[in-house]
């Protein structure tokens, strides 16, 4: 095994949760994935940021009850939201498999969603919410749909198999009402991956930095390109972006070339690149980290002011999962610290995935396995989605499971 590394008035159960004009907000819901007609195969729970600055939702949580209930079901959420950006909670998969995948999730859970009815919170905590129109200042946004006896001044219209409900305004417009937010339409579940949209439009520009994650090389150099963006393309005068490098647990002068100065984004452009020299080495380390610390800007306010450049070390001895699993009943290298790769066949228990030696190198000895469960603690990376194969370093560990 590897381990990777709101007010309620009471005759109408009325709720105004978080308050007016809550930065992160849910923008999206959809219920019915899976089900017959459905595009896509799971059922989701969209956020958006609707300030200038990103909110770090570590320790946040997404929670969902049906229609009248009282008993919710929760799924924990971790990393952050840009400013202006979106971040897609995927929950249950329906029957329906010839729907499609949604993009990539930021989160993941097992939430078996109504397509037509039922209220989701949005706390700043990860403790369970108890009753049918909970209350409390740990509730961050507050959505009833379809004929909810929860909501903010009323609930939303109905969804359907085919109809997610949308907040308007690309997710903006935040009056407290469910029934005017949102409105039914087709399905357009956004990650953090898509385009950002940030609330006013035309006013200051947000300015973000890019990580960047590439192999160091054995000799010689190798250049990490990041790049200051905006939000929308700069003003008059364009935009000035101070920036200087820091050590993670790479140390300049060593595993890359320290750096700083300032950057200017041209009126009308909306990035200017550059780039940090890496140095290559033949040592056999874990991944190395610095970072690339916007210090001040000029012309636009910033959003995400830090990229993180990983530098991954290319000087392993890849260990083949059979010689983890060695032929016995337990393993040979129990407690080591290896590095092996393979193939994604599942992801399950919303804490790992399960590798699968390629047929290249299997080998003839019948007694050992060449299948390893990749324990992650948290929902998988995007990267180890199934059919990808995978490098992982990770502690040896036995592990029966209760099921």
């Amino acid at each position: 095994m590897f381990r990777f590394i709101s007010r309620v008035l009471a005759a109408g159960l009325l709720l105004t949760a978080g308050g007016v004009n809550a930065q992160v907000v849910v923008s999206q819901l959809h219920g019915g994935g899976g089900n017959s007609g459905a595009t896509y195969r799971s059922d989701y729970i969209e956020l958006h940021n609707n300030g200038v600055t990103s909110v770090d939702l570590t320790g946040w949580s997404v929670q969902y009850a049906s229609s009248t209930g009282t008993t919710w079901t929760r799924t924990n959420l971790s990393g952050s939201i840009a400013a202006g950006g979106y971040y897609l909670i995927k929950q249950a998969d329906g029957a329906n498999t010839a729907a499609l995948a949604l993009p990539t999730p930021d989160a993941t859970g097992t939430i078996a969603m109504s397509g037509t009815a039922g209220k989701v919170a949005l706390t700043n905590n990860q403790t369970t919410l108890t009753g049918a129109c909970p209350t409390g200042g740990a509730i961050v946004d507050f959505v009833g749909f379809g004929t909810a006896n929860c909501s903010e001044t009323a609930p939303t219209p109905a969804p359907s198999n085919t109809l997610a409900v949308l907040r308007a305004d690309s997710g903006c417009t935040d009056t407290a009402n469910n029934s005017t937010d949102f409105a039914t339409g087709a399905p357009n579940p956004r990650n953090s991956a898509a385009t950002a949209f940030v609330c006013g439009g035309g006013g200051t520009p947000l300015v973000s930095v890019n990580d960047v994650s590439a192999i160091e090389g054995d000799s010689g150099t190798t250049q990490f390109f990041f790049a200051f963006g905006l939000s929308q393309p700069a003003g008059p005068g364009g935009v000035s972006v101070q920036y200087a490098t820091a050590d993670g647990t790479a140390t300049a002068g060593v595993d890359y070339v320290a750096g700083s100065g300032t950057l200017t984004i041209p009126e009308g452009s909306n990035s200017v690149a550059f780039s940090v020299t890496v140095n290559g080495d033949t040592a056999s380390e874990p991944d190395e980290t610095f970072f690339v610390n916007i210090v001040s800007a000029t012309g636009a306010n910033i959003a995400d002011g830090q990229g993180l450049g990983t530098i991954q070390n290319d000087d392993v001895s890849v260990v083949q999962i059979h010689d983890i699993q060695g032929n016995g009943l337990l393993s040979p290298l129990n407690g080591a610290v290896v590095t092996t790769e393979g193939i994604v066949t599942a992801q399950k228990f919303n804490n790992g995935f399960f590798l699968q030696a390629a047929d290249a190198n299997v080998d003839a000895d019948p007694n050992t396995s060449e299948g390893i469960f990749v324990f992650t603690s948290t929902a998988p990376p995007a990267t180890a989605a199934v059919g990808n194969r995978v490098r992982v370093t990770g502690t040896v560990s036995e592990f029966t499971p209760s099921t």
